[in-house]
């Protein structure tokens, strides 16, 4: 079996350099045939696992690095049957790595995927974006979340914050989360939107904030929006926020940290197979992090269980 480790060296602020030099030792000694493969910049890692999946042969590819990073390699795969993905986490946020017990501990996370000690098939999420006349734009794929409104703000923002570098210097960088969460709901407005699950139920909801899409139950450095999403169930779980005051809503955050949220005023979930979102005024949109132009119509769906994962 070839092992293909797909290494981000600036992740957490050049964390991932450090960790490449712990784990080079191991490969060499317990692993036939491999490849490191570094990238330099955004983009990098999608043209990397593209280059890998056109090769039929089977193989492991293993990303160090975070969400981003992560998020990257799924979109740039060509096919899912001769891959199995593993991931030694070493972002800011880490979601995925968290709602999936992922340990952050270097060597054991390594030795877990050498052995391949469980392995299992995860949905994988896909967010469009279109008009009224069809989806006509590109497809991005998401293994943790897709959201849009206030948190893909908050993403538009933290993304091109020199304080995120900053804050990941000291190892706080999930404290910049917590700032803009704060920093944005007070200036956030959103308007109104319609939401059409897939079962064919309308809402409409009043004054929106956000809606959380999730394969995973954390977004955002460990904001559990979602307790009960299963990554395996083929159903994403959706965290809507709306109709009610800013200083409610920022109350609402620390309870979020717990999962505690769930059952107040202005929290609406759902379970679906797929989303359509529809706002006449263009909103922020993110996949794992990852922003992208705003948006007015948006669709969220699933593929159930269409990828082998190490966990």
């Amino acid at each position: 079996m070839q092992y293909h480790f797909i290494v981000n060296p600036n992740a957490k602020s050049r964390s991932g350099r450090s960790v490449l030099n712990i784990i080079k030792p191991i490969v060499e000694e317990k692993i036939d045939e491999y490849e490191f493969h570094e990238t330099s910049g955004p983009g990098d890692a999608t043209e990397i696992a593209m280059m890998l999946t056109q090769n039929p042969l089977e193989k492991v590819v293993v990303v160090i690095g975070g969400d981003g990073t992560l998020n990257e390699v799924i979109n740039g795969l060509v096919n899912y049957d001769n891959i199995t993905l593993a991931v030694i986490p070493m972002g800011t946020g880490n979601d995925f790595a968290r709602g999936l017990k992922i340990s952050k501990r270097i060597k054991k996370t390594l030795n877990r995927i050498i052995k391949m000690e469980k392995v299992i098939k995860v949905n994988i999420g896909l967010t469009q974006f279109g008009n009224d006349d069809g989806l006509d734009y590109e497809t991005y794929r998401f293994l943790v979340s897709s959201g849009v409104g206030y948190d893909a703000r908050i993403c538009e923002i933290n993304n091109s914050s020199n304080t995120k570098s900053f804050l990941n210097k000291l190892n706080l960088g999930k404290l910049s989360y917590a700032y803009l969460g704060i920093t944005q709901m007070m200036n956030s407005k959103y308007g109104d939107v319609t939401i059409e699950l897939d079962d064919g139920t309308d809402v409409f909801v009043k004054d929106f904030i956000f809606c959380s899409a999730h394969n995973l139950p954390y977004e955002g450095g460990g904001f559990l929006f979602a307790p009960n999403a299963l990554c395996d169930d083929g159903y994403l779980d959706l965290c809507v926020v709306n109709n009610i005051s800013r200083f409610k809503a920022l109350l609402l955050l620390p309870l979020a940290l717990k999962g505690k949220h769930i059952g107040h005023g202005g929290v609406n979930v759902y379970r679906c197979k797929s989303v359509l979102i529809n706002s006449k005024r263009r909103l922020s949109v993110h996949t794992d992090g990852e922003t992208y132009d705003r948006q007015n119509y948006i669709k969220i769906s699933i593929l159930p269980k269409r990828i082998k994962m190490i966990v």
